[in-house]
């Protein structure tokens, strides 16, 4: 069953929160809004530079690493065809070895 409705005042009596406006607090507060969204802005910036400089950097060990990887594979390329050659030479020494 839905609760009963009660039995309220209806509507605010004369007068109301217009009658208290003052310009003078009404600027002073603006003013601290403002202020306070200027240091928001500025919190805002800063941390944008920071996230960008972050990425940069980021970016940067990103090439240095690819960089590195590149000079691995060349080495580890020039390793085995040593190796291959190394081996080869061997097989045919033995090769040898054994028709003789």
């Amino acid at each position: 069953m839905p609760p009963k409705k009660g039995k309220g005042k209806k509507g605010k009596g004369k007068g109301g929160d217009d009658d208290d406006f003052n310009p003078a607090d009404m600027n002073l507060v603006l003013k601290a809004q403002v202020e306070s969204l200027k240091q928001r802005l500025v919190l805002e910036q800063e941390m944008r530079d920071k996230s960008v400089s972050k990425e940069e950097e980021i970016r940067a060990n990103e090439r240095d690493m690819d960089k590195d990887r590149g000079d691995h594979e060349d080495k580890t390329q020039e390793i085995v065809s040593k190796m291959t050659l190394i081996y080869r030479t061997m097989q045919r020494d033995l090769d040898k070895t054994i028709a003789t």
